[in-house]
């Protein structure tokens, strides 16, 4: 799984991570910054999210030089792991490229939500992201996540709540 948690002024914050699978160095014949980079965006596609990252941002996250998180990128895409899917343009700040992994390079068993949800269900903003939208009251991707990764009810609004309020609140 990829990002977690906030990012501040100084970086990434220490809760952030990138796995790397077997399968993406095995089967994708994938090493060095391509690896990385690749792993971070796989991150973000198996998760449902769509990947945005600004190059820079990238590369701080790498701890790189930018141009050759530029480089790898543009080595992922001439090998065809991932595509150009659009672009990010949030209210403030400047328009970044989304990102994503071509499914058909995969090996079977590679995504935690193979069918291409993401595990939650769809909200107003979505499409920003690109998680698909919900086909039925429960995404069929719910039940692909183990209950390591996802403790309670998915978050689908983000507002404070008390412990002695929240009925999911574990003691």
């Amino acid at each position: 799984m990829a990002a977690a948690g906030p990012r501040g002024r100084d970086g990434p914050s220490p809760r952030e991570f990138t796995a790397v699978r077997h399968f993406m160095m095995a089967d994708l014949g994938l090493s060095g910054l391509p690896l990385l980079v690749y792993a971070r965006i796989f991150g973000f596609c198996d998760a449902g999210c769509g990947y945005f990252e600004s190059k820079g941002g990238l590369a701080r996250f790498l701890n790189v030089q930018e141009r050759s998180a530029h480089r790898a990128i543009r080595d992922l895409l001439d090998r065809g792991l991932i595509e150009e899917c659009g672009m990010h343009a949030p209210a403030r700040g400047h328009a970044t490229k989304r990102y994503r992994i071509v499914r058909e390079r995969l090996p079977p068993g590679a995504l935690a939500t193979p069918d291409g949800s993401s595990g939650f269900p769809a909200r107003k903003g979505d499409e920003m992201t690109g998680l698909a939208e919900n086909k039925g009251d429960e995404p069929s991707g719910f039940a692909a996540r183990t209950p390591d990764e996802m403790a309670g009810k998915p978050l689908t609004i983000c507002h404070p709540i008390s412990k002695r309020d929240n009925k999911d609140f574990r003691r």
